[in-house]
């Protein structure tokens, strides 16, 4: 779903780096009068560390193998049966006539990812397009923002005023061609 309440603006690239992977870079515009927060910085558990990971290179994952998408996109996951909260993202501020570009890089192959669960083995299948789906809220008058150190990074904490409701849209790109089709993994059905 496309809910883009306030006519954010953005341009997506999608290019294949040889030894890098998949890099999405994106840039939003925000034309309004009004402060948003992007739902961009996601995080992850990283086995190797054991610990959970901030990352811009953290990007969920949905493969469409019936049309041949990867949707990526950075916003707040769907709640995964069994899950007893979720998983929500850490914000970046966007100031109104602000805009603010970030890059993404995704290994090859793609693993399908939502946040409680990757693809850790299987069968890669070429996937020829990809789209970007980017999740905001407005910032309501009268919320307070402060910085804190979470995850070894600095990350924007705000605090909305009590009984506000918040907001909420999705920016998307529309389904590009990649520029050659990249290998990826789908999630076991469980």
């Amino acid at each position: 779903m496309n809910i883009n309440i306030l006519g954010l603006r953005m341009e997506v690239t999608f290019d294949v780096v040889e030894g890098v992977g998949l890099v999405l870079t994106y840039e939003v515009t925000n034309d309004s009068d009004h402060d948003v927060y992007l739902m961009n910085r996601l995080m992850s558990y990283s086995e190797e560390a054991r610990s959970r990971v901030l990352s811009p290179d953290i990007i969920l994952v949905t493969l469409h193998p019936e049309t041949g998408v990867i949707a990526f996109s950075k916003t707040l996951a769907d709640v995964m049966p069994g899950a007893y909260k979720p998983i929500a993202p850490y914000d970046t501020p966007l100031r109104a006539r602000g805009i603010f570009r970030e890059e993404v890089k995704v290994s090859l192959p793609v693993r399908e990812f939502n946040q409680y669960r990757t693809a850790r083995s299987g069968v890669a299948r070429e996937y020829p397009k990809a789209s970007f789906t980017l999740g905001y809220y407005v910032c309501p008058l009268g919320t307070r923002e402060r910085t804190e150190r979470r995850l070894g990074q600095e990350v924007i904490l705000t605090e909305t005023p009590p009984g506000v409701q918040l907001r909420f849209g999705e920016v998307t790109s529309d389904t590009e061609a990649l520029p050659r089709p990249v290998p990826a993994i789908a999630l076991d059905e469980e």
